[in-house]
């Protein structure tokens, strides 16, 4: 929810803190920043607990950080006590974002991976769009007060708490189990999750964590090191892959969209109260296109998926921004709202198409003593791009208007085609497996005929100029016993 909730305090905080109409902007973009500001350290104080103490216990701090920070802004006497609290909530923030999707990444069976990680991006847009409705009726029925900005940031600690509840029956990620040497409740835990309950399956699932275990002690004698992610070549090509994609997704414009859409619509003449309902009903909008690409996202190829995406918004964001130019000046009611359709049309297009693999497309690239610094890596440029776009957005749409959109739409055309023929498919694949898509010389294989199933270990244990040695193992399982 912290994010939408920017929205209704967009109308209702400044002015309350002091701000007017010179340095409005300003303040604007300066408490969205901040949030964003904690989001890029948080993304790298996340990885640190993650690797250290687990996957849950991410999602502990950062949902308690959260209910901290959320209380204390809810608080605030004065916009330096806003921003700072601000800045927190932002750290808690990214932690939970981080965190949710990568144990579900860690624990899942990887032909479902991608559908169960699009189910966080269905619960995000819930968020949103109770976030939305929140603002909406603090702005309608406590805005006289003076206090309507208080209401939703003291509301978004409540999803935190049956948050907090559940964390008492989740188990740890099997993947970081097996880091830290716990292979019994390892096998417990994906035996849990992965099996059926028959024989047949019941091989399968022991050849799998044969796979993970035998992956993981490989992963023991490499360097998990920052200078070894760009250092080695298939680490960093992972890493600028990672990085790419991240800031790709964030040059279609849906950053500017959804934190300044009550400012674009106050530019096509809308008042207050029509702002913030037109803001909910976008975000409500979202919700059934995120909720069906749960059927569908791995019936696409990944990069086919997010590069058919991005084009589609390519072209709708043209519209909106042709009908804006064209109307944003005149007294034509249909041209206005032609131009409102496109933005609920280009949010329906995002959530049915890209916002899922964002949470899990570049988390797959990344082996499991990198992934939790891969997701830091992607996280932060996520929230580096975001102050980008926040901190310039709001003058940007004042000073220059619809041309601002031109940048996007050039910008999603160009990535779109990069992503498109460069980037690998990952679907299906175990997260071990998905090694092989960037060249890694120590990985461990899972693999079938008939009824045999098979786990290949190769591990180079000599490189030079013209050879190199390996040793390679094949253990094998018969499915019919």
């Amino acid at each position: 929810m912290r994010i939408s909730i920017l929205n209704p305090l967009q109308l209702t905080d400044s002015k309350h803190h002091g701000a007017d109409k010179k340095n409005e902007s300003a303040i604007i973009g300066a408490t969205t920043s901040l949030f964003f500001a904690g989001g890029f350290f948080g993304s790298f104080f996340s990885f640190w607990v993650g690797d250290r103490w687990g996957r849950k216990i991410v999602i502990l701090v950062g949902a308690l950080i959260v209910c901290a920070s959320a209380a204390l802004a809810a608080g605030s006497v004065n916009i330096g006590m806003f921003i700072v609290f601000r800045f927190w909530t932002g750290w808690g923030a990214i932690m939970l974002s981080i965190s949710v999707p990568l144990w579900i990444l860690e624990t899942v069976p990887p032909e479902v991976r991608g559908s169960f990680t699009q189910f966080h991006g269905v619960a995000v847009d819930l968020g949103q769009t109770l976030a939305g409705y929140v603002g909406v009726g603090f702005f309608l029925h406590v805005s006289k007060s003076g206090t309507a900005w208080r209401g939703p940031l003291a509301i978004g600690i409540v999803p935190c708490v049956p948050l907090l509840v559940a964390l008492w029956w989740l188990p740890e990620s099997p993947r970081f189990l097996l880091m830290k040497g716990r292979d019994s409740e390892a096998r417990e835990i994906v035996r849990k999750f992965h099996s059926n309950d028959n024989e047949a399956d019941e091989l399968f699932i022991n050849a799998e964590i044969s796979q993970m275990q035998t992956q993981t002690e490989l992963n023991k004698t490499l360097s998990s090191s920052w200078v070894e992610m760009f250092r080695r070549p298939s680490y960093r090509k992972r890493s600028l892959m990672a990085i790419f994609l991240t800031f790709a997704l964030q040059a279609t414009g849906a950053s500017v969209i959804a934190i300044y859409s009550t400012v674009l619509y106050s530019h096509l003449g809308f008042s207050s109260e029509k702002q913030l309902l037109l803001q909910a009903g976008m975000q409500l909008t979202n919700l059934p296109f995120t909720f069906s690409c749960v059927f569908y996202t791995e019936k696409f190829r990944r990069p086919t998926l997010v590069a058919m995406g991005m084009m589609m918004l390519a072209i709708i964001l043209s519209a909106y921004t042709g009908l804006t130019s064209t109307y944003i000046h005149v007294n034509n009611a249909s041209g206005k709202i032609a131009a409102v359709a496109m933005m609920f049309l280009y949010v329906a297009t995002y959530s049915g198409t890209v916002e899922g693999p964002f949470y899990y497309y570049s988390s797959e690239f990344f082996p499991t003593h990198l992934r939790a610094k891969g997701m830091s890596l992607q996280s932060s440029t996520f929230m580096w791009t975001s102050i980008l776009w926040a901190q310039s957005g709001a003058t940007a749409i004042a000073d220059i208007g619809w041309r601002f959109f031109l940048i996007f739409i050039i910008m999603t055309v160009i990535f779109s085609a990069i992503i498109y023929f460069y980037y690998p498919d990952t679907r299906g694949k175990s997260l071990e497996e998905i090694a092989i898509l960037f060249g890694d010389e120590d990985l461990a294989t899972l693999s079938q005929q008939g009824t045999e199933i098979a786990v290949t270990v190769q591990k180079i244990i000599a490189k030079g100029d013209d050879h190199e040695q390996s040793i390679v193992e094949e253990h094998c399982e018969d499915r019919e016993g």
